[in-house]
């Protein structure tokens, strides 16, 4: 497995102790980040199951990662990514066949999909404009790489409403982005999306 803008590497554990995966490798654009999971890796003494290598996503496919890579996950990442598009394509097509993806991602609610397609939004929550899109064009764009969507559903409710939940006591950094998913959540202008797929045959 190839765990894409894996943070500081919780996951990579996690994949492992709770889902059994027999190796991962995290992908982490930061050196400094990288150098914290690398310790982190030999403290848990999964040196063996676990690797960690410094690169931006969009810049190493699937399996220049992994030789033997049979799924790929992003978790909450690739809305920053220069493009989503870009990078989806290019990571199913370095799939095997049958290779699975999923990817917990930032969509715009097509009712709002016009208003909310400005370069404001994107500015205040750093990602491309480019990205600001519906989950029917994150769907469309994996179809036409070449995958088949096996499920797609929000989770909004769980994941932003909790998330400006934890920002309201996490100071000014957050002041911006707590307000405008309150107000994006109240309109329902954006929602949190899990989608699962596999390259086609």
């Amino acid at each position: 497995m190839v765990d894409y803008a894996c943070g500081y590497g919780d996951s990579l554990k996690l994949w492992i102790d709770e889902f059994r995966v027999a190796r991962v490798v995290g992908v982490e654009p930061d050196p400094s980040v990288t150098a914290v999971i690398r310790a982190r890796i030999d403290e848990w003494g999964m040196a063996d199951r676990i690797r960690v290598v410094t690169a931006r996503a969009e810049d190493l496919a699937p399996s220049d990662a992994a030789r033997d890579v049979t799924a790929v996950v992003c978790v909450d990442a690739a809305y920053h990514f220069d493009t989503r598009r870009d990078w989806l394509t290019r990571t199913v097509q370095g799939l095997p066949a049958h290779g699975r993806l999923a990817i917990s991602d930032l969509e715009i609610c097509a009712r709002g999909s016009r208003l909310w397609r400005t370069d404001v939004l994107a500015r205040v929550i750093r990602m491309p404009s480019a990205n600001l899109q519906t989950a029917e064009d994150v769907e469309r764009t994996l179809t036409e790489a070449g995958a088949h969507i096996v499920w797609s559903e929000t989770a909004g409710e769980a994941v932003l409403d909790g998330f400006a939940a934890h920002a309201t006591g996490s100071g000014m950094p957050f002041t911006v982005t707590r307000g405008l998913i309150k107000l994006a959540r109240r309109g329902r202008l954006v929602d949190y999306r899990i989608i699962g797929a596999e390259r086609q045959a």
